[in-house]
């Protein structure tokens, strides 16, 4: 019992530890499982809407990115995974500084997407989140570069990403930021272009 106590309290430590300082707010969940679905890979916290959570806000590990927020109740959320056919995210080379996007395509792995044949990438290469979407914070490792192919006649390499080791995370954490930063920017543009319209007539 003492033994497992002092490994949980050496997750807890790293999981502060990978905290960005740049992160002013979060809150630490417990991890209650995988979501059982064929098509989507999810994972549910024990945390909620009334812990703060909203949908799209960032979730990170010990180890780096974990996912986004997907859905959201009371006391527990689920938790979309990068891996996730349906989840992007923006990142750079450690190496290089060059910004790409990351994509997850439902398996285990991740992939950057539109990379040109010829890009200076390699196996081993990490990748860490850019801070440009205004949700995840910089710096976070996001995955590892595994393999970089190109096939000829495709206009795209292929470029396979190996995601942080999280899956015996039993906490995560969960940043609250603007989950929509843009939200307001859009609004604004939206009203801006209805006067233009009336204006106009």
């Amino acid at each position: 019992h003492l033994t497992e106590m002092q490994r949980e309290n050496e997750r807890l430590r790293r999981l502060v530890n990978a905290v960005p300082r740049t992160a002013s707010q979060v809150v630490t969940a417990e991890v209650l499982g995988n979501m059982p679905d064929p098509f989507t890979r999810r994972l549910r916290i024990n945390l909620g809407s009334d812990d703060g959570l909203l949908v799209g806000m960032p979730v990170i590990a010990a180890d780096g990115v974990v996912g986004q927020v997907s859905r959201v109740v009371r006391k527990s959320a689920e938790v979309n995974l990068l891996t996730d056919h349906r989840q992007q995210l923006s990142v750079f080379v450690a190496r290089t500084g060059e910004h790409y996007v990351l994509g997850g395509n439902g398996s285990d792995l991740t992939n950057l997407l539109f990379v040109l044949p010829g890009a200076d990438l390699k196996e081993g290469d990490t990748l860490l989140t850019s801070g440009l979407d205004h949700v995840f914070p910089r710096n976070i490792l996001a995955g590892t570069v595994r393999s970089v192919s190109h096939q000829p006649g495709e206009t795209y390499a292929r470029v396979e990403v190996a995601m942080p080791d999280y899956e015996d995370a039993q906490f995560v954490t969960v940043i609250l930021v603007d989950p929509n930063p843009t939200a307001e920017l859009d609004a604004s543009d939206k009203k801006d272009t209805s006067l233009r319209r009336r204006r106009e007539r």
